[in-house]
């Protein structure tokens, strides 16, 4: 990737300076995942350490906008095709109704793919079920959570 669009960079400088309470160009290393995420990314928590090492490789327990940047410029991780998301969805609602049961979904993050820790799933399923009736209607779902991320082709 040549770099990120301005649009992504300006978004990216925009959050780091809301993390950046003091002024003082760093943001302590524990806030990475935090910032990872505000701009629309999904690192597992495994990445977000591995993101850490590799941003704070001298040790200062810091990192500055410049660092960030060549981070995300690494490792973004374009959005997948919402639509794409939907028929995988499909696949767990033999009955096409569009929904599926909350325990279901817990099952499938932690088991299949990249598996999600239990605190990930949790927070997965808050925005997924918010009134907690214990289905989901994962097309919506799916919508929501595609408004909510950086979308590196709008350019």
């Amino acid at each position: 990737m040549p770099g990120l669009p301005n649009d992504v960079q300006e978004e990216v400088k925009e959050c780091f300076d809301l993390f950046d309470r003091t002024g003082a160009g760093k943001i302590p290393v524990d806030m990475l995942g935090k910032i990872i995420r505000s701009v629309g990314q999904t690192p597992s928590n495994a990445e977000v350490q591995d993101y850490v090492k590799e941003i704070d490789s001298d040790g200062t327990g810091t990192f500055d906008y410049a660092s960030l940047v060549a981070l995300l410029e690494r490792h973004w991780k374009a959005p997948p095709d919402p639509n794409q998301i939907v028929e995988a969805f499909k696949i767990f609602d033999p009955d096409g109704k569009g929904q599926i049961s909350a325990s279901e979904m817990s099952t499938v993050m932690t088991s299949l793919g990249e598996k999600l820790t239990s605190e990930e799933v949790k927070a997965m399923l808050a925005e997924a079920d918010p009134s907690n009736t214990g289905s989901i209607d994962y097309k919506a779902f799916v919508e929501h959570m595609a408004k909510q991320t950086i979308n590196l082709n709008a350019k």
